[in-house]
């Protein structure tokens, strides 16, 4: 996959850099399926540079980090099963899921829930504003987020109380 590719069946990143910049855009379509099956980054050139989700991305390879310093914005599933996934531009879901199934993820900029669900256990290193649904313990386990939780009046938060399967959350709230 190169930058300015829209992926609409089967991407698999298994190795090297993209090299980003110069108005470039990475689209995975709706129905579309782009897995990050390594250790992989994105390095940023000059000018504008987006990933935009609509299908499924998800994280399936190595136990570090993979680095993608484009925007990054979600309307579909993301899905983070090994190491961590470091979007260190903006990140932004308007709608969709981001579900830390295994793995953990790490943003440089606060990460901007404006629509859709953030579920799972893991950890997020860096500060969550939630206006959208965060269910922490889709597997049982805690969601862990080491700077500030900001929830907002439009936000929630799903919180199982009690039973063999309740969630557990952690964060400083603002």
């Amino acid at each position: 996959m190169t930058a300015g590719s829209d992926n609409t069946a089967q991407a698999t990143w298994t190795n090297g850099t993209l090299i980003t910049g110069g108005g470039s855009v990475i689209s995975n379509s709706p129905g579309g399926t782009f897995d990050i099956a390594a250790d992989v980054n994105t390095i940023a050139g000059g000018g504008s540079h987006v990933i935009f989700n609509a299908g499924l991305l998800r994280k399936t390879g190595g136990i570090n980090t993979c680095t993608l310093t484009d925007t990054f914005t979600n309307t579909g599933t993301v899905e983070i099963q090994s190491g961590t996934l470091n979007p260190s531009g903006l990140f932004v879901q308007t709608a969709g899921l981001t579900l830390l199934d295994g793995g953990n993820l790490s943003v440089s900029s606060p990460f901007q829930l404006q629509g859709g669900t953030l579920a799972g256990d893991g950890t997020i290193t860096g500060t969550v504003t939630n206006n959208g649904t965060v269910s922490p313990g889709w597997t049982n386990g805690p969601l862990n987020i080491t700077a500030n939780y900001i929830q907002t009046t439009n936000g929630a938060l799903n919180l199982a109380v009690g039973g063999n399967t309740a969630g557990r959350a952690s964060a400083n709230s603002t």
